[in-house]
């Protein structure tokens, strides 16, 4: 999940750089996969609590993958707002700067 979020981030800059809407949409695409997999983590580390009943240092272990994988999601989904930005503004003229 982690080297997903990191390409889906390099790929927004990427995008927003070159102006390409293609890749930017491709950032986008990708975002449902994280979110699908965030959701898949949380939902294996509550079957973990509930079944396992982990104690201390692995209940710990637990939740910190719960927030590990919410901070990836959340992450994921700048990256996907930079790419909607992206797809806003690509056709629009670059700005001139001031001499």
């Amino acid at each position: 999940m982690g080297s997903l979020v990191e390409r889906a981030i390099e790929r927004s800059i990427q995008a927003l750089k070159d102006r390409d809407p293609d890749l930017a949409q491709q950032v986008i695409n990708d975002d449902a996969e994280i979110n699908q997999l965030r959701f898949a983590i949380e939902e294996h580390c509550l079957e973990l609590i509930a079944t396992q009943q982990p104690a201390a240092r692995d209940l710990r272990l637990v939740i910190a993958a719960t927030h590990l994988a919410v901070e990836l999601e959340r992450m994921a989904d700048h990256a996907a707002g930079t790419a909607e930005i992206t797809q806003r503004i690509y056709q629009e003229p670059l700005a001139q700067a001031a001499d």
